[in-house]
């Protein structure tokens, strides 16, 4: 198993900002080409001003009208404090057993929070047009939404494909003694496994 690009879009043209009064989030929209579970995204971020300290948390959001609707998947964090002077990539990760499952050919928003917005402290992201599959944009602490009026952020996107004989719900799956179960809702249930079951752990 290994994280597999699936969308990207990496011709910059300039900045956007996110970190800034009015813009506590920035995302991304894109459209799957494969099934498979989401584990992995990156955007390319520097010091817009000042020394911007924020915590940066990605999201994933599914599609509500061209905007970001409702959280599917809660990602990894970092502190803002960690960007330099020049655009390089940073990266959200979801562990693989709770990565959530997308579907192919369907439009998904990756969204990344400033837990601090400040006008003399805030970031860049890096830019640019032309990428057919989504837009970009920012929201207010609501969060309400607005797309850019050209721009789209430079952005990769990466998932890990599911094996023949896997339903998503068996990544949750474990065994006790000669018995199986899957974890639902924080609760152990019993299940009839098929296909290969991941230890808990992996």
């Amino acid at each position: 198993m290994a994280d597999t690009l699936d969308q990207n879009f990496e011709s910059s043209i300039g900045n956007e900002f996110f970190g800034f009064p009015n813009r506590d989030y920035v995302f991304q929209s894109f459209t799957t080409s494969v099934a498979g579970r989401f584990t992995k995204f990156g955007f390319k971020l520097k010091v817009g001003a000042g020394s911007p300290n924020g915590t940066l948390t990605g999201y994933l959001y599914n599609d509500n009208g061209g905007e970001p609707g409702s959280v599917l998947s809660t990602l990894s964090n970092f502190s803002a404090s960690t960007l330099t002077g020049s655009h390089v990539w940073y990266y959200w990760t979801k562990a693989i057993k709770s990565a959530y499952g997308m579907a192919a050919g369907i439009k998904y928003h990756l969204v990344v929070h400033s837990s601090i917005v400040d006008g003399g402290n805030y970031v860049h992201i890096d830019a640019g047009t032309g990428y057919g599959g989504g837009s970009g944009g920012i929201g207010d602490a609501t969060p309400t939404w607005s797309s850019f009026s050209v721009d789209d952020c430079l952005f990769r996107q990466y998932y890990d494909i599911l094996p023949s004989g896997f339903s998503i719900f068996l990544l949750e799956a474990y065994q006790k003694g000669k018995d199986y179960f899957e974890k639902k809702n924080g609760l152990y249930l019993p299940v009839k496994p098929k296909g290969i079951l991941v230890p808990e752990g992996i």
